[in-house]
């Protein structure tokens, strides 16, 4: 292991690579929680032998690395490195290579912020994940499966895509986002709460008497909400509403929506979106979650 060096400049040389711009090491790191991935664009050794290895055969640390963590325990070092993960942290070692995999691609393709961009928007996700079951469990009632599965969308949406200020909910100049299936709420809270709209430990009172969390979203007093909607089909037209009074007003704002596959056997939703059509409202994103289920099956 702590001849990394030798191999690392055995492959620069056959393949006459720049190490500063054409190679990517992913190594472990003790120093990190297990499972946890961090970027750089260059660095020290910081320890690693290994890195110490590469460092001195490739002549330089401003080479890009992928850190994958490993922890550290209290008893014999050697021993922890060397040895077995338990089953519990095999799973999540083995979710961190294929993110550290996912981040290589994406640094050679896009570069490395682009891939620290990706990795941080991961980790929004997860603790969208996070909110929607502490939410659902807190309430011991609600939709998980559909949340769960546009937590990637609604990470996505609020902490890259949309222009929204949660210090100006208000703004009149800011995109919207209407989710048409609304009974997936516990989702768009827990987007909302992780961005700022309000405590995240307000996710603990979803659907009880007196939340402003309940189980279809209430624009009139859940901060962040840009429409009410539940009844499946009618988000879309709200959308449609929105986008075409954005077009009337010379208004540069965009609108999202957000439907279930199963949603959109609803006539409403065709209407609504050969009105878009007729009426060129580019400015109208229409998103479905093709997750595969509805109420009563496939």
């Amino acid at each position: 292991m702590n001849l990394s060096g030798e191999s690392v400049r055995a492959v620069i040389d056959f393949y006459k690579l720049n190490p500063e711009s054409d190679i990517i090491v992913i190594s472990d790191d003790i120093s990190l929680p297990t499972g946890k991935i961090r970027i750089r664009a260059k660095g020290s050794a910081g320890g690693h032998n290994g890195l110490k290895s590469i460092i001195a055969h490739a002549g330089t640390d401003k080479f890009k690395r992928i850190k994958v963590g490993v922890g550290a325990n209290e008893g014999d070092l050697v021993k922890h490195v060397l040895g077995k993960f338990s089953k519990q942290d095999r799973v999540v070692v083995d979710e961190a290579i294929r993110n550290a995999a996912s981040a290589a691609e994406v640094m050679v393709i896009c570069g490395v912020e682009e891939a620290m961009n990706k990795l941080e928007l991961q980790k929004v996700a997860n603790e969208v994940r996070k909110g929607i079951i502490t939410g659902v469990h807190a309430a011991k009632a609600g939709h998980p499966g559909g949340s769960l599965s546009a937590a990637d969308l609604f990470t996505y949406l609020y902490f890259e895509e949309m222009n929204v200020d949660p210090k100006n909910p208000q703004d009149p100049d800011r995109d919207r986002f209407v989710l048409s299936k609304g009974h997936t709420a516990p989702g768009l809270y827990a987007a909302l709460a992780n961005k700022g709209y309000f405590p995240v430990e307000d996710l603990l009172t979803l659907r009880h008497i007196g939340s402003h969390l309940q189980g279809h979203p209430c624009m009139q007093h859940t901060p962040g909400l840009d429409m009410s909607s539940g009844s499946l089909g009618q988000g879309i037209s709200a959308a449609v509403g929105m986008a075409l009074s954005a077009k009337l007003r010379n208004k540069s704002y965009r609108v999202y929506t957000l439907l279930g596959d199963g949603e959109i056997q609803e006539g409403q939703v065709w209407e609504a979106a050969m009105f878009a059509g007729a009426r060129h409202l580019d400015n109208l994103v229409v998103i479905v979650d093709n997750n595969g289920l509805q109420i009563d099956g496939k």
